[in-house]
């Protein structure tokens, strides 16, 4: 994709970061409970992770909701690697469940998110995204993530992001911690490369 930066092992071209996303695609199929899940993502990227998750559990749909920009990279990407899934673009149908069931990938803005139904998708996934938002358009995100998600949310960022993040996420409703992780993401053991996990239960009851 571009021009990436990366090393070649045994002929194969690994790009940086690679590990983290395949272990993101991995962490989200130990945690779903169907084969067929539906994985929502926000901000997506030009859909590294996608890629990990849709090879290794090709019946799982995924939904990525990002900036034009980025979905433009998506769909080129996604289109060049999995020719044989049906994907759909913003404005190429209309917004009904019905139809948007029929299709293995769907890419839309994130200006769509409130045009979502509610319980949706059975998780929703954020690495390195939702951490970088003003407390403002957190919250309003984290409203989108409630009602977006039938059961699970994923999100990683850096450590130092993720601890204002939690606190929060605490003084919220809805969205009940039930998994934490930290681990150094690349390089040597510095703050600056610790990466906090957080793993939330949606409660519908609150």
């Amino acid at each position: 994709m571009g021009n990436p930066f990366g090393i070649v092992l045994d002929g194969v071209f690994i790009a940086n970061g690679a590990e983290h996303q395949h272990y993101g695609s991995r962490r989200i199929t130990d945690i779903t409970e169907k084969s067929d899940a539906l994985i929502a993502e926000i901000g997506g990227g030009y859909g590294a992770m996608a890629y990990y998750l849709l090879r290794d559990s090709p019946k799982l749909k995924y939904w990525n909701f990002d900036l034009p920009e980025s979905l433009a990279l998506a769909a080129y990407y996604l289109f060049r690697n999995f020719p044989e899934k049906r994907i759909l673009l913003y404005g190429e149908a209309p917004m009904s469940v019905s139809d948007l069931d029929d299709y293995d990938i769907v890419l839309m803005p994130l200006s769509e998110l409130p045009r979502i139904p509610s319980c949706f998708a059975d998780i929703v996934f954020s690495a390195h995204a939702m951490s970088d938002l003003d407390e403002n358009a957190l919250m309003v995100y984290l409203e989108h993530v409630r009602h977006l998600t039938k059961k699970y949310f994923l999100y990683q960022g850096m450590r130092d992001a993720a601890s204002h993040f939690q606190q929060l996420i605490d003084e919220s409703r809805g969205l009940m911690l039930i998994d934490k992780k930290e681990y150094y993401l690349h390089g040597p053991c510095r703050r600056d490369h610790l990466q906090c996990e957080l793993l939330y239960e949606i409660s519908r009851d609150q």
